[in-house]
């Protein structure tokens, strides 16, 4: 994975304002593949790659498209109507 930057807001960065106006953004940001993602925000993002997590309703999981892998290890449970036939990979359904 390449460098990612980490951009305190305007608040840690001395907010420069442009004519009198101080930016309205605050808060910790990361900048990358031409995109500003909140801090907050970075759960719903794949790690590896960075794109935006998709949600499988039939196997209770969060997944990433681009990499074709599940976001979340399946349970312990034997009898979990989602993890007991969940697919290795999230376009591997046979």
């Amino acid at each position: 994975m390449g460098k990612n930057n980490f951009f305190p807001g305007p608040d840690h960065g001395r907010g420069r304002s442009r004519n009198g106006v101080t930016p309205v953004i605050e808060g910790v940001f990361l900048m990358t593949k031409d995109r500003i993602i909140p801090y907050e925000e970075l759960d719903d993002y794949c790690e590896c790659c960075l794109e935006p997590l998709s949600y499988d309703a039939t196997y209770d999981s969060a997944y990433c498209a681009g990499c074709n892998e599940w976001r979340e290890e399946t349970c312990t449970d034997p009898k979990c109507q989602f993890c007991t036939d969940r697919p290795k990979r999230p376009f591997d359904r046979g």
